[in-house]
């Protein structure tokens, strides 16, 4: 399923592949929780994603989002961006931008396309800690990240930083947040 509903907003399911493994991501049971098959046969084109959401009305929010890890197909999401440029946007991401595109100003790219928010699940608030919590395909994806999400911070991208309740210390993570200038986020563990 390319798009569903969840609540006021449209989500795009972008890709199943993640650059992350987390401990609390239970990928069927979030298919439960949004009442959709997230299982993508393929991925989607920037055009398929285009039709797809013309056909949509009376949502809040377009989230682009996935299964996994939606930066994966970041020139998709860029031309989906431009297509919708009145509407109100949002990224849900690992963070790991900067990883898969070392050579690209991601978070400035974004913002020139039009994205309004940005989701950054942080999970951690040191590197042991996200290395064992979240299980990155990169070996320096926490130090990136962070760099990531205090760009899109900059950019003037509405920039959450995100923490799975029960897997990191408020406390530190408020701290975190407050430090890359960020607004500090807890989600549920859907598990």
């Amino acid at each position: 399923m390319i798009t569903y509903s969840f609540g006021d907003n449209l989500y795009i399911n972008l890709t199943n592949r993640c650059t992350n493994h987390c401990a609390f991501c239970d990928k069927g049971h979030l298919q439960k929780v949004v009442n959709a098959d997230l299982k993508l046969k393929y991925e989607p084109t920037a055009a398929e994603i285009i039709s797809e959401v013309k056909k949509k009305e009376g949502y809040k929010e377009l989230v682009f989002c996935g299964v996994g890890e939606p930066t994966l197909k970041l020139d998709v999401i860029l031309e989906v961006l431009r297509a919708f440029p009145k509407k109100d946007t949002r990224l849900n991401t690992c963070g790991h931008a900067y990883c898969i595109y070392p050579d690209r100003m991601v978070a400035k790219e974004l913002k020139s396309a039009g994205l309004k928010k940005i989701n950054i699940s942080l999970n951690a608030t040191s590197k042991e800690e996200y290395d064992k919590t979240c299980k990155p395909a990169f070996p320096d994806a926490y130090e990136k990240m962070l760099r990531f999400a205090k760009d899109c911070a900059d950019e003037g991208i509405i920039t959450y930083g995100s923490f799975v309740s029960g897997f990191a210390n408020e406390g530190k993570a408020k701290a975190l947040t407050e430090k890359l200038g960020v607004i500090l986020k807890i989600r549920k563990d859907l598990n």
